[in-house]
């Protein structure tokens, strides 16, 4: 709406056509559609300029979001006015059609402070939920994900990835991390990479907490 200064869409009248396949957005001689065409949703908008635009239609967790490109030629100008002197710049800017990716972890459990990796766990295995903050318009699945614990490549063990109020959630089963387990008291890095189909590698680390045994309870890897 603010690219095109669309308020009429506010007002706008919803129909579908008899084939229901398409659904149109109209308000006189402006309107907005958006057509199934085989799998994909194909949206283009017309304003009363009879300039008509194609948009770009991405499903982001079950949601299907409708992205407008900016004009491609775009600067930022700066001009200064001071004590007689004036000058100014004009530097062009590069505009995307989506935003990049970038994510951070929010947590993982066990791991954290309160929740931390009981030693005897991470030898005879233990299930790991690491909560993440996503952001960008590329499309990612658990495919896209490696994760490595200290040296340990346990990738095999992501089972699911499900979105959360708490954020994305990545959970990982039957980790054993045998045959060198962290000591308790120490701490094990946690690293996640997203491997993108564009060839982007994102990848962020964090500290899992381990705690000793409970008593004198002692186990090893076999």
């Amino acid at each position: 709406r603010r690219t095109f200064g669309e308020d009429w869409m506010e007002h706008a009248d919803v129909s579908k056509s008899s084939d229901e396949r398409t659904i149109t957005m109209a308000s006189g001689n402006d309107w907005l559609e958006f057509a199934l065409d085989g799998n994909n949703i194909k949206a283009t908008v017309r304003t009363d300029d009879g300039e008509g635009h194609e948009l770009a239609v991405r499903e982001e967790m079950d949601r299907l979001i409708v992205y407008t490109a900016l004009p491609t030629e775009q600067a930022i100008s700066v001009a200064i006015e001071h004590l007689g002197r004036s000058g100014n710049s004009k530097e062009p800017i590069e505009v995307t059609d989506y935003v990049p990716l970038d994510f951070r972890i929010q947590r993982a459990s066990p791991g954290n402070d309160n929740e931390p990796l009981i030693h005897y766990l991470a030898v005879m295995g233990f299930n790991l939920d690491i909560f993440l903050q996503i952001k960008g318009t590329i499309d990612v699945s658990e495919r896209n994900f490696h994760v490595f614990i200290g040296e340990r490549n346990v990738t095999e063990n992501l089972a699911y990835l499900v979105s959360t109020t708490s954020g994305v959630r990545l959970h990982l089963s039957a980790i054993s991390l045998c045959p060198h387990p962290p000591n308790g008291g120490s701490t094990v890095e946690l690293l996640v990479e997203i491997h993108t189909p564009q060839g982007v590698i994102e990848s962020k680390r964090t500290d899992l907490q381990v705690k000793s045994n409970p008593g004198r309870y002692v186990v090893g890897c076999t």
